[in-house]
């Protein structure tokens, strides 16, 4: 394994890629079309990632990589080797660098590149990079690259004078000037004193401020110093915009003690009188001037400076505490602490302002001071001490005594004698000594509590055994209600001195309040409520909710606990017994103390009723849901029982669905929990046409209040339309588009929120499909343009920069679908207009989509296919056929055009003197080509022939025929009506979807020039004509659809007789 700067390679996969790709490139070298290597290694846009490295190589290796350039540009820098190329190479290789940021803007964004690429700066290529990086068209990616090809020693001579052009630019991204700080800094001392002058003209920005912390780290003491440094804090105090987390780091790390001390007293910022006024960077300046601070503590003597530079920081801290680092630093030096606190002794106000208070000093630093010190240090400052201070110093120090005296001979003794002689000192010793002396004085209220409650159970518990003695009978019958429910409360431990433990049963708790006898009539009483009492009704619970009512029905619970305690047979009661237990337990539960907190006591039978007999649970939390809708549903606790994962399914969704027809105007909130339900339990198309009713309805009503309510809109509109879109996404298109104000707000959230899902630590994605994605980020991306999260902190999840984050979230969704729907999806949404602030965010999903395509497809041949492709023998797939008979096509275009033996004229009438009269027939034509392709395929073991039959019975020019694969080849004239348009018309739509063709064709057009006697029709969208085969085959390339680029090649074949005709490869 080799290890360098933030990468790790595995060397022996570094060296396989290394020795395959120079075997292939030998082979290529020997006559192997390199368009089959690439077929092998199922490469059409991109390759695999796991080939990345080999291809890397092999583009490397090769003695003309110009036609591999394209393919991976990124993974060439990364995995590749530019140290063997010439420079005329690596020139063309900037150049298809900076075309490729034109289509994929990020496609760089790396700050180190492996030893190989630092040859890139190459000082051919000075005047190229100058302009790059001058150019304010340039993309950020190539200027990035431009700047950190200059790195580990690499840098250019003469790019010095631009690099700090771009430093002091302040329109350039802050990473790009960053940078070009970092190169210039591994440069020679010259170049590093061309950064000292770039920081003398940098401006007070946040940007430039960021950069000045950089340069200083970097320069102190090499161009930069102490006046710097002042300046800078001084800037970074007063400025308006916050810095970003860790702009300042590391600054003081770099300062001597000396120069701490100095810079303090440069600063000479004065003593704070009043409250602090709060500015973006405070905390940030309090934290550097503490660390400067604690350096400074090391040379400076006690006194006033350190007091005086303590009260500064204790400023700007305001309410916070001190830095980690700091309190470290304090504690971690010998005698730091000791300066600190003496100085902070002679002068601080022990009755002072919260900041300038002895109390302030001690919550500050008490934790790294040793308390005998600090009591000894006070009793030293309170005898050396004879001015008014003297009072406030004594009684600090008994305070302190009070508290931290563990000395074997106690301070506060001594100090109790030094009042004796003292009227002043004696008044105070007289209010503190009582804390100290008279503890008779101490009342311990906790204990005094303890005994009232214990006589208040005592006396509760004579009062309910009278009174169960005296009721007995009425218990027995369960007609005494009241007092059943008294015992409920004991039976869960909720009443003195029973409170519940789980160590205690509940029939020891009633037996510990009336005797065996009388927990024995209890539990007798409890089941007879079972079998003979009335059941409580949904709306008597309800409205004893609503009113508050003391009476809970607590002893039905405590019957069924009971009884689950006796026998587990849910069949032994009747289902209307259990309806009636789970709406008391939902909406009367009863609640115990556990853990020092009330929490809901969960019933051992919840569960497994609620796993038995599913649908009794659904249809009472149904009528319990739909009656507190009735009455206004301020708190749906039946929605969330029924969020219970044991009633989940189809039961419960068209529970649910009932619930919405009845009642389907509700909180925002609470009906997206309906909805979601809805979703997960199957029932989602239940509710189409009721989405449809409510969104009509709620757009209809003319609204005298106002829209937005505190929960969302009103009637929940933006739910129904989230409903809606979800199930029928283009009936409600022209509906969200006319929305405005507050209701598009509203929905907005609502699409983005509530279409997807994010697991912790994970991006979130949606559940929607490719046109509804593409259609909510051309919605929101139009309201909400690209922005980062805001420096600092922020409040809420519904922000510009929330909206602008999920809408790049769901175009990386886009970018990591590998259908080829998802990728017309993003080309259309690149043309948007109004996404122009996400145009190169879109465009880099673009890339990966076309990565993830290659991922997706790529099969790894076998080892016979492999070396039959490698050894140029037959073609093992439909790509690797296509890919060697366009090689053949293009052998023979440039054998017409190069040839002494005139071939062209083979596809020409010609007359008597053997002169070009007008082009032949198409069939004759195609026929001739035929001729000459024929001996070409022998020696690959495929045969092509004319006319070939396709499916559907559609016959095309020619096709070769491989073992279950073909390659399809349509022609035209360059004068035929339809020759704009056949290669995705004809070809495409007719040839190329066979299934043994896998997408692959080939559009051939024979360009006959000006002697073709007939007029060639425009080409689409355009004013003039080509006039060459080359000029024909880029319009055409031009106009191939995105989608058909990879897979369709484009051959205009020059058959004019002209020496310059010759055809270039389709870059596709």
């Amino acid at each position: 394994m080799a290890t360098g700067l933030d990468r790790v390679d595995y060397v022996h996969r570094t060296v396989a890629e290394y020795l395959a790709a120079r075997w292939i490139a030998d082979r290529v070298r020997a006559g192997l079309p390199i368009g089959r290597v690439l077929a092998l290694m199922g490469i059409q846009e991109r390759p695999p990632t796991a080939l990345r490295g080999l291809v890397a190589w092999l583009t490397s290796q090769l003695p003309d990589p110009s036609s591999l350039l394209h393919l991976d540009l990124a993974g060439l820098l990364m995995y590749g080797d530019l140290s063997t190329w010439s420079s005329s190479m690596k020139r063309g290789l900037l150049n298809a660098l900076i075309s490729e940021s034109k289509t994929n803007p990020l496609f760089f964004r790396e700050t180190h590149l492996p030893s190989g690429a630092y040859a890139l700066a190459d000082p051919a290529l000075l005047v190229s990079y100058q302009e790059l990086l001058d150019s304010p068209s340039a993309e950020f990616s190539t200027k990035l690259l431009a700047i950190v090809v200059q790195k580990s020693g690499r840098m250019m001579p003469g790019i010095e004078g631009v690099l700090q052009r771009l430093i002091l630019d302040e329109t350039q991204v802050i990473l790009l000037r960053m940078e070009a700080i970092r190169a210039l800094l591994e440069g020679s001392l010259a170049q590093r004193q061309l950064l000292v002058a770039a920081y003398k003209r940098l401006g007070t920005g946040a940007d430039d401020i960021q950069l000045r912390f950089l340069l200083l780290r970097a320069l102190y003491d090499d161009g930069l110093g102490k006046q710097e440094i002042v300046l800078l804090l001084k800037h970074f105090l007063s400025m308006n915009e916050r810095m970003p987390i860790g702009a300042s780091w590391g600054l003081t790390e770099v300062v001597t003690p000396i120069d701490a001390a100095e810079i303090l007293r440069l600063l000479d910022l004065p003593v704070p009188s009043g409250p602090l006024l709060l500015r973006h960077n405070t905390r940030e300046f309090a934290r550097l001037y503490g660390e400067l601070l604690a350096k400074a503590l090391a040379v400076e003597g006690v006194g006033r400076s350190i007091f005086d530079w303590y009260l500064i920081y204790c400023h700007h801290l305001g309410g916070e505490n001190p830095s980690k680092g700091l309190v470290v630093a304090i504690s971690g030096s010998d005698g730091l602490d000791i300066k600190l606190l003496r100085s902070v002794l002679q002068h601080i106000d022990f009755g002072g302002a919260f900041n300038r208070s002895w109390d302030r000093f001690m919550h500050l630093f008490g934790s790294v001071l040793d308390p005998q010190v600090v009591l000894d240090e006070m009793e030293c400052a309170l005898r050396g001490t004879c001015d008014a201070r003297r009072s406030e110093i004594y009684a600090a120090c008994l305070r302190q005594a009070i508290r931290d005296d563990v000395s074997p001979y106690p301070v506060f003794w001594r100090l109790y004698a030094l009042a004796d002689s003292d009227v002043k000192l004696s008044e105070v010793r007289s209010i503190y000594s009582v804390a100290y002396l008279d503890v008779d004085r101490v009342v311990d209220i906790e204990h005094l509590h303890k005994q009232e409650r214990e006589v208040e159970a005592e006396r509760w518990l004579r009062e309910l055994a009278a009174e169960f003695s005296a009721k007995s009978q009425g218990v027995v019958a369960g007609e005494d209600v009241q007092l059943l429910e008294v015992l409920a409360e004991v039976y869960f431990g909720q009443r003195l001195p029973v409170s519940f433990n789980k160590t205690l049963t509940p029939y020891d708790r009633l037996e510990l309040v009336l005797g065996k006898d009388g927990a024995s009539t209890t539990l007798l009483a409890f089941s007879e409520l079972l079998t003979k009492g009335e059941q409580p009704g949904i709306g008597e619970l309800l409205s004893k909710r609503l009113c508050q009512t003391e009476f809970r029905w607590t002893a039905l619970l405590a019957a069924l606990d009971d009884h689950w305690r006796r026998t587990t047979r849910i069949s032994d009661l009747p289902d209307a017994v259990w309806s009636a237990g789970l709406a008391v337990a939902l909406l009367c539960p009863v609640y115990v103390e556990m853990d020092s907190h009330a929490q809901v006591l969960e019933h051992l039978w919840h569960h497994p009723l609620l796993e038995a007999k599913p649908k009794l649970a659904i249809q009472t939390y149904e009528a319990i849901l739909a009656a507190e809708l009735a009455l206004g549903g301020h708190e749906l606790r039946a929605l969330s029982a029924l969020e219970t994962v044991e009633i989940a399914g189809v039961d419960r969704g068209k529970a649910i669905v009932r619930v919405l027809q009845a009642h389907p105007r509700m909180a925002e909130y609470d009906l997206l929990r309906m909805l979601r339900l809805c979703k997960d339990d199957g029932c989602w198309n239940d509710l189409l046409a009721l989405a449809r009713t409510q969104v009509d309805q709620l757009l209809r009503e003319q609204d005298n209040g106002t829209e937005r309510r505190g929960d969302g809109l009103r009637g929940g509109l933006a739910a129904w339309l989230w409903c809606g879109f979800s199930l029928s996404p283009d009936a409600y298109l022209d509906v969200l588009k006319g929305l405005s104000g507050a209701r598009e707000e509203s929905v907005m959230w609502v699409l983005l929120e509530d279409g997807g899902e994010a697991p912790w630590g994970s991006q979130r994605t949606w559940s929607y499909s490719l046109t509804q994605i593409e259609f909510v980020v051309s919605w929101v991306g139009s309201r909400y343009p690209n922005m980062s999260h805001p420096v600092g902190s922020s409040v809420g999840t519904r922000n510009p920069w929330d909206a602008a984050s999920m809408v790049s979230a769901m175009l990386a969704q886009l970018g990591g679908d590998p259908s080829r729907a998802a990728g017309n999806a993003l080309a259309r949404l690149a043309r948007l207009s109004g996404l122009l602030s996400y145009r190169k965010y879109i465009l880099h999903q673009f890339a990966n989509h076309k990565t993830v395509v290659a991922d997706t497809q790529y099969e790894i041949p076998t080892w016979e296919e492999a070396m039959s492709t490698l050894e140029n023998g037959v073609p093992s797939s439909a790509q690797d056929l296509h890919e060697l008979v366009c090689y053949h096509l293009e052998q023979i275009a440039k054998s017409i055009s190069t040839r002494n033996d005139d071939p062209f004229k083979q596809f020409w009438n010609t007359g008597s003197y053997g002169e070009v009269v007008n082009p032949k027939v198409e069939e004759v034509a195609r026929n001739c080509l035929l001729g000459m392709l024929r001996p070409l395929l022998v020696a690959h073991g495929v045969r092509a022939e004319p006319e070939g039959h396709m499916s559907a019975d559609k016959r095309v020019d020619i096709v070769v025929y491989g073992n279950n694969i073909k390659s399809v080849i349509e022609i035209k004239r360059d004068f035929h009506s339809e020759v704009w348009t056949a290669a995705a018309e004809q070809l495409h739509r007719l040839y190329s979807v066979d299934p043994e063709a896998s997408d692959f064709g080939i559009y051939l057009v024979f360009w006959y020039g000006e002697k073709r006697n007939a007029t060639q029709p425009l080409p689409p969208n355009r004013r003039v004509r080509p006039a060459t085969a080359k000029e024909m085959q880029s319009m055409l390339e031009d106009d191939l659809p995105a989608h058909l680029r990879a897979s369709t090649r484009i051959v205009v074949m020059d058959v004019t007789g002209q020496r310059n005709g010759l055809i270039e490869r389709s870059a596709s």
